[in-house]
């Protein structure tokens, strides 16, 4: 058995692959004498030893312009999906936004990503607290009603302004602050769903009440320090 070492996004790291299958294409094209292209296409279907899952990598080579690119289906997860995020009672169209965002994360897409996040942070707001018109009232509606607190209202302003240049203003965001966005985004949405549920069950646990201490008027406690 033939095995080679690539990224797995079951694992989610470098393991041993098995090759299931290798196909090689090549291509010779000439234009006009002396200008010329040779093309070599390589693809290899691999099988993870560790999860089993299944991948295809291709590598393209083109001369002579020393062209090389490498690219891998499903593109290769730099992030996981966490659990704990969707594991949390989401809307469900909230939930499809979160899957659309880790979907074109991978793909380097990152003005969707970040247009996704934007959408999604509305989404919320609205679920929460109806939809108060704009971005700026609807954000300060989340505020007054406790769901956020004053720092948390400064990052998602920020978090705002950063989708809305991507979106209306041709802005290209970095993978850093795409990530970063990202960060923001689930943290308010665990402070949103996760906590409120952890409060609940808090709440279902009784409590013994407070006891009131007495005191005796006018006189002194032999106990008490003088």
């Amino acid at each position: 058995m033939k095995t080679i070492r690539t990224h797995c996004n079951g694992c989610f790291g470098q393991r041993d692959h098995e090759v299931l299958h290798r196909e090689i294409v090549e291509r010779y094209e000439e234009f006009a004498p002396g200008d010329f292209e040779h093309r070599r296409d390589e693809y290899i279907l691999v099988k993870c030893c560790g999860c089993q899952s299944v991948a295809l990598l291709h590598d393209m080579t083109s001369m002579p312009f020393s062209e090389w690119a490498h690219n891998r289906y499903p593109p290769e997860e730099t992030r996981q999906r966490p659990e704990r995020i969707f594991s949390l009672p989401l809307e469900r169209d909230v939930n499809s936004l979160l899957n659309e965002i880790y979907t074109a994360l991978p793909s380097h897409l990152y003005r969707l990503v970040v247009m996704g996040i934007r959408s999604l942070l509305e989404r919320i707001m609205i679920h929460k607290n109806g939809d108060c018109g704009t971005f700026r009232e609807n954000l300060r509606s989340f505020l007054d009603m406790n769901f956020i607190s004053k720092s948390d209202f400064d990052l998602l302003v920020k978090a705002f302004e950063v989708g809305h240049a991507a979106t209306h203003r041709g802005y290209d965001p970095s993978r850093e602050e795409a990530l970063l966005l990202l960060d923001i985004a689930e943290h308010i949405m665990e402070c949103v769903y996760a906590n409120a549920e952890r409060a609940e069950r808090l709440n279902q646990h009784s409590l013994p009440p407070r006891q009131k201490a007495e005191r005796t008027k006018g006189k002194l406690n032999p106990n008490d320090k003088t």
